[in-house]
C-alpha cells in the first residue's frame, strides 16, 4: 500500500480502457463523540466554481452527489477489502466527492456544549496496483417510519427489494459485508434473503441493536451470493417507551431510520438502491436502479405532489389519491419510469417462503405469552435488566 493520504485524494492515473480499477479502503479519524455519522458521496459532476461548503445537505451530498462511497458510524473502525476488490477512484463518477458530516445540526450536541473544536475525518488507503473487481454499495430499507410513543415494541412493515429488480442483474453478485443503521430507538433489524421460496441465512441481523456499536459485518457465506430472481426483505423494530411524541423518519438523532448498506462486487451502477415504495404510499411498487434512476423517481414524485397541490382546491379537479392508498402504476407521470425499469412491481410471492431460516432454535419462552417474552427481552437489554 502507498502511504495513507487524506480523503481528498488526487484522481488515479489514466489507464487504458478494459484494465482493472484502482482500490481504496478506509479508516476513521473520528475525534469528537458528538458526530452522528460521516458519509463520503460519489459526485457525477464537478462542483460549481466557488461553491464552498454546502449548507443543509439533507439526505445526500448535494446536487449530483447521491451515491454513498464511504460511510462511518459509531463503533466502526477500519474497513479493508479483499485483495481482488477495490472501490473505484478517478472514474467519471468518482473523481469528485462530497464529504458530509451531519447529525442533529451537523453534530449531535443535545447538551449544547460550547467551545468544541473538531478535526475528524476519514483517511483513504489506496494502491497503484489495479484490482480485478469494482465494489459497489446497495442501499436497502425504507423511510416510511411512524413510531407512536410509549411502545416497548414497534415493528415496521417489511420493506422488499423484489425479485423483479434482481432478475435484471447481468451477473450474480458477491455480498461482502453489511452495515445496518437505525437511531437511538432502534432495537432490532434484519435483512432476509429469499430464493425460490426458501429463506437463506440473513444478509444482516442485529437482534439487539445499539446505536453506539455499529459496524460492517461479514455476510454469511451461505447467503453471500445474490442471484437474479432473489429477493431481500428488511424489517426494523423500535422501543419508544422513552418518547412522548410520535417519531418519524429524519436526519436528526432524535428522528429514526431503517437502512442496510451492503458492500458487494462486481459493481453495477444501475443497482445501488432497491426498496419498495412504502414512503410514497404504494408498497406494491419498488425503486430499482442507480443514482440517476433514484433522482428520476424523486423528481417525478415531487412533480406529482405539486400537481396534487395545484389541482386540489379547484372545482371539479380530480386530485391524485392520498399517499396511503396511492396506485403508482395508474399515474401517467410515472409511466416512463416503469418502462425504463426504474420502478418495478413487487411480486406478491416475494414475501412468501415455506422454509424459514433458523426456526429450529429451542423453545426459550418458558411458556410466557408473546408480549411478555418481548418485554422480558427488552428489560434484559436495558440498564435496569438483570
Amino acid at each position: 500500500m502507498a502511504t495513507p493520504t487524506p480523503i481528498i485524494a488526487p484522481p488515479a492515473p489514466a489507464r487504458p480502457s478494459g484494465l482493472p480499477r484502482p482500490d481504496t479502503s478506509m479508516r476513521s479519524l473520528v475525534q469528537s463523540p458528538l458526530i452522528h455519522h460521516i458519509v463520503l458521496f460519489f459526485c457525477d459532476r464537478k462542483p460549481p466554481p466557488r461553491s464552498g461548503v454546502f449548507d443543509c445537505l439533507g439526505p445526500t451530498g448535494g446536487e449530483g452527489c447521491s451515491q454513498p462511497y464511504l460511510i462511518w458510524t459509531p463503533g466502526q473502525m477500519q474497513s479493508l477489502l479483499p485483495p481482488t476488490v477495490g472501490l473505484p477512484m478517478g472514474e467519471p463518477d468518482s473523481t469528485y466527492y462530497s464529504l458530509q458530516a451531519r447529525a442533529y445540526v451537523h453534530y449531535n450536541n443535545p447538551d449544547a456544549l460550547e467551545g468544541v473544536v473538531d478535526a475528524s475525518g476519514l483517511e483513504v488507503l489506496y494502491t497503484p496496483q489495479l484490482r480485478q473487481y469494482d465494489a459497489g454499495v446497495l442501499t436497502l430499507g425504507q423511510r416510511a417510519i411512524t413510531i407512536p410513543p410509549g411502545r416497548p415494541i414497534v415493528t415496521l412493515k417489511p420493506n422488499v427489494c423484489p425479485s423483479s429488480c434482481t432478475s435484471r442483474l447481468r451477473t450474480p453478485l458477491r455480498l461482502l459485508s453489511a452495515m445496518v443503521h437505525m437511531h437511538t430507538l432502534g432495537r432490532a433489524i434484519h435483512t432476509q434473503h429469499i430464493r425460490n421460496g426458501t429463506e437463506l441465512a440473513p444478509v444482516a441481523s442485529r437482534r439487539f441493536y445499539n446505536f453506539d456499536f455499529q459496524s460492517q459485518e461479514a455476510v454469511p457465506l451461505a447467503s453471500s451470493l445474490l442471484l437474479p430472481g432473489d429477493s431481500l426483505i428488511t424489517t426494523c423494530s423500535y422501543d419508544s417507551t422513552s418518547r412522548t411524541n410520535v417519531t418519524t423518519y429524519g436526519e436528526s438523532t432524535q428522528s429514526e431510520m431503517c437502512f442496510t448498506f451492503v458492500l458487494y462486487y462486481p459493481r453495477d451502477t444501475h443497482f445501488t438502491a432497491c426498496s419498495s415504495m412504502d414512503m410514497a404510499g404504494d408498497p406494491s411498487v419498488a425503486l430499482c436502479g442507480g443514482a440517476a434512476e433514484a433522482e428520476a423517481v424523486d423528481s417525478a414524485l415531487r412533480q406529482l405532489q405539486q400537481q396534487q397541490q395545484q389541482s386540489g382546491p379547484k372545482a371539479g379537479a380530480v386530485a391524485a389519491p392520498p399517499s396511503a392508498t396511492l396506485n403508482m402504476t395508474a399515474l401517467p407521470v410515472l409511466a416512463p419510469l416503469f418502462r425504463s425499469g426504474a420502478l418495478v412491481r413487487v411480486p406478491p410471492n416475494d414475501t412468501v417462503y415455506a422454509k424459514p431460516y433458523g426456526r429450529q432454535c429451542p423453545d426459550m419462552s418458558y411458556g410466557l405469552p408473546l408480549q411478555e417474552q418481548r418485554e422480558m427481552a427488552l428489560r434484559a437489554m436495558s440498564d435496569d435488566g438483570p
